[in-house]
């Protein structure tokens, strides 16, 4: 019997390209757009199923009558190939500060739609603010990178670190549902709806 090894994230980036430059109009996509596809499928190992991520962000952009394949598109591509049987009820058995950081992730991230990745003080900044709309005072670091860790351990978030910015090490977020859903949803579980 054959026992092919899984691919990795530097062969799935490689295929993803290819497979973009046959199927794709020339700027119809972004590498961060690729880059993302491959975080996703990367720990499955199955280049189909990047293959199919990015058909799926493909359809997606195709009826928003966008130009290019966005982040979003892929966020959707993903949700809709995941089943997430538990998303409600773990949204719910968060702490209203968790809710208020994983909100304030989906809004840098509405804002930033060209963006698959924001970072730690992008987010820290939203979340001081949405604080304070919400009249609640913001949490310290320390606590936010608590809640950034279990988050990601409930996959409601992706973590990536990059290596040393100027002035010290960046923390990249990301989710894996589309950001716009989360945001709705998140807002009225704050809002008492």
């Amino acid at each position: 019997i054959v026992k092919l090894r899984k691919y990795g994230l530097d062969d799935m980036i490689e295929v993803l390209e290819y497979r973009a430059s046959l199927a794709l109009r020339s700027g119809s996509y972004l590498d961060r757009t690729i880059r993302l596809i491959a975080d996703m499928a990367a720990p499955m190992g199955d280049a189909r199923y990047a293959i199919e991520l990015l058909y799926r962000a493909g359809k997606y952009a195709e009826a928003d009558e966008s130009p290019v394949i966005m982040p979003e598109h892929v966020r959707k591509a993903y949700q809709s190939l995941e089943y997430y049987p538990g998303l409600t009820e773990a949204l719910r058995s968060l702490s209203k500060h968790e809710k208020l950081f994983l909100l304030a992730v989906a809004r840098c991230l509405e804002r930033e739609s060209e963006e698959a990745y924001v970072t730690m003080g992008e987010v820290e900044g939203l979340y001081r603010v949405l604080c304070e709309s919400y009249g609640e005072k913001p949490r310290a670091h320390t606590q936010l990178w608590k809640y950034m860790r279990n988050l990601s351990f409930l996959s409601l978030l992706t973590v990536n670190p990059s290596g040393r910015g100027r002035r010290g090490r960046t923390t990249y977020m990301g989710l894996n549902v589309a950001a716009s859903y989360l945001s709705k949803v998140l807002s009225k579980m704050l809002e008492g709806v």
